[in-house]
């Protein structure tokens, strides 16, 4: 059961789907996938804070957009001990639409720093290693820019 969902998550790495990109306040995204991370958090003794700036709309298929912030926030929940909290932030930088997720655990190992994104590595016990993966292959199908910041 596990290998197939190992090979599920894999194979939709690499396949095109259909794209239904329209314009969307990230914004708006979030606070309907909110509850469901809140729900998430206080399951482990954690917290989330949305700090939403004024954005503009962007060119986006809400999926993949609730897909990057799912695996992003459940890998901050992960990293983190009880009473962390996880901080999910838009705003907007040098006329770009910025969004941040930020977690109060532990960091991640200067040596796997520069191998995020890469297939099948992962730190968790029972992690795939996919997760990031495609949350970078998303992303760069919108030609947005990743940085990782980690204090570990």
């Amino acid at each position: 059961m596990r290998a197939n969902g190992i090979i599920s998550e894999y194979l939709s790495l690499a396949k095109e789907k259909d794209s239904h990109v329209q314009k969307h306040n990230l914004n708006s995204i979030l606070k309907a996938l909110y509850p469901l991370l809140q729900a998430d958090a206080i399951k482990e003794d954690k917290n989330i804070s949305l700090n939403l700036g004024e954005i503009e709309d962007i060119l986006v298929d809400p999926n993949d957009i609730r897909q990057v912030v799912l695996n992003l926030s459940r890998n901050g929940l992960e990293s983190m001990t009880e009473g962390g909290v996880l901080e999910i932030r838009t705003y907007v930088e040098e006329k770009c639409v910025v969004l941040e997720v930020k977690d109060s655990g532990h960091g991640i190992p200067e040596e796997i720093i520069h191998q995020l994104g890469t297939p099948f590595l992962t730190t968790k016990d029972n992690g795939t290693g996919l997760g990031l993966p495609i949350c970078f292959k998303i992303l760069d199908s919108y030609h947005a820019t990743v940085k990782v910041d980690s204090s570990s």
